[in-house]
């Protein structure tokens, strides 16, 4: 049958069948209201409004998961602090059943002088979590020296250590995990350990001060004295760059397995994915989480935020979209959020699920605007509404 003829036959039937719910051809008089067909959808802009709703008018995301549904935060006396902004508690509650600390976990704060540990602010946000029903993981112990801001990652004074490194480190990461041991339920405790050369697509270990000084070992050693702290805790390795599937995930992965075979104890690998509207896709995201759940590990979302101008890389590289947030942006976001957590869903099995931790609250507390002004990369707006973002979450928790 021609197209145009089954189309015109079709449609007539369901004038016919709506008819005849209204009470069939034979009654008398005419039928007023007949069919009506919708006419154009929502626009951009009235689908956002939509969305756009108080953070306690929709269930929370951490009730649609039975692993842990997380985010990042700041403490102290540091900007945003949870404890000076005191209006994100509620919300934290609210949504979220595990907290990480952007920095204040890190050893500039817990290990400042050879002789001197600094737990306090990191026990105030400790006894946060655990006050609020939310589970506490650390970030990070062993890092590099700076990161590509400029931010300093270990304490100035290990710069110039002439010591021992192999015996620091024990005591270091030793006293660390053991006074948050039954507190801290799960640790990075090696993070960025590989490099990545992308003139010659390979990967090995990154040149830390710990590389320098101690070798490649510094990561057993860091993982076996973590284990001895803390018989219970879940030890992760973390890094950046693995979504893309490429090179540094496979180095990754072999070093992993290495360590396995050796007894090493690491639970659970960490996947950093500050990623943007373009890439990397969802094709190889979800390869590169069935690569990692194959060796029978955790396999944890650790740092996601999705940059609208395809932040993904160091000044000056600038590869901006829109100095705006536009509607149509903000609904290409939400679609990017519930394919990378749907990917997750589908290549990681519930047992290995260690959770999805988002880094960071608000747009305008992001780590990236403390760069660029034309970032939107989380959940929230400014006032705790949620963002289309949000329900791209909430619908691929949901599986809708």
């Amino acid at each position: 049958m021609h197209w145009n003829k089954l189309i015109s036959v079709l449609l007539f039937s369901g004038v016919l069948a709506a008819l005849s719910a209204c009470g069939g051809g034979g009654s008398s008089g005419p039928k007023t209201g007949g069919p009506s067909f919708p006419g154009p959808g929502p626009t951009a802009e009235e689908q956002v409004a939509q969305m756009r709703v108080d953070y306690n008018e929709i269930e929370g995301l951490k009730t649609l998961a039975d692993f842990p549904i997380g985010t990042e935060v700041s403490a102290a006396n540091q900007a945003n602090s949870i404890f000076i902004a005191t209006d994100q508690q509620p919300v934290l509650a609210y949504h979220f059943s595990n907290l990480v600390a952007g920095s204040i976990m890190k050893a500039p704060w817990l290990y400042p002088q050879e002789d001197e540990f600094a737990f306090d602010p990191a026990d105030e946000l400790v006894a946060f979590a655990l006050a609020n029903d939310m589970t506490m993981h650390g970030h990070t112990l062993v890092w590099h020296r700076y990161d590509w801001v400029g931010d300093r990652l270990i304490p100035e004074w290990m710069e110039n250590y002439s010591g021992d490194w192999s015996a620091m480190l024990e005591t270091y990461v030793h006293t660390t995990v053991e006074h948050f041991s039954g507190r801290v339920t799960s640790w990075d405790i090696v993070n960025e350990a590989v490099d990545y050369n992308g003139l010659t697509n390979t990967a090995g270990y990154r040149d830390t001060i710990f590389y320098r000084n101690i070798g490649p070992d510094y990561i057993e050693d860091a993982y076996r004295a973590a284990r001895a702290a803390d018989p219970d805790v879940q030890l992760y390795y973390n890094d950046y760059g693995l979504s893309s599937n490429g090179a540094k995930l496979d180095f990754t992965l072999t070093m992993l397995e290495d360590l396995l075979e050796r007894g090493v104890p690491i639970d659970g690998l960490g996947f950093q994915m500050h990623i943007t509207l373009d890439g990397p896709s969802a094709v190889n995201i979800e390869a590169a989480f069935r690569k990692a759940a194959a060796l029978g590990i955790m396999v944890k979302i650790s740092e996601l935020d999705i940059s609208i101008n395809g932040r993904n890389t160091p000044p000056p590289v600038d590869w901006s979209r829109s100095p705006t947030l536009t509607a149509a942006l903000a609904l290409e976001q939400k679609a990017r959020y519930k394919e990378v957590v749907a990917a997750y869903l589908d290549a990681v099995p519930p047992a290995q699920r260690g959770g999805i931790t988002v880094w960071g609250l608000t747009d305008d507390s992001s780590w990236m605007r403390t760069i660029w002004d034309d970032e939107w990369p989380l959940l929230f707006n400014g006032d705790f509404t949620t963002k289309p973002a949000f329900h791209g979450v909430r619908e691929a928790l949901l599986e809708q």
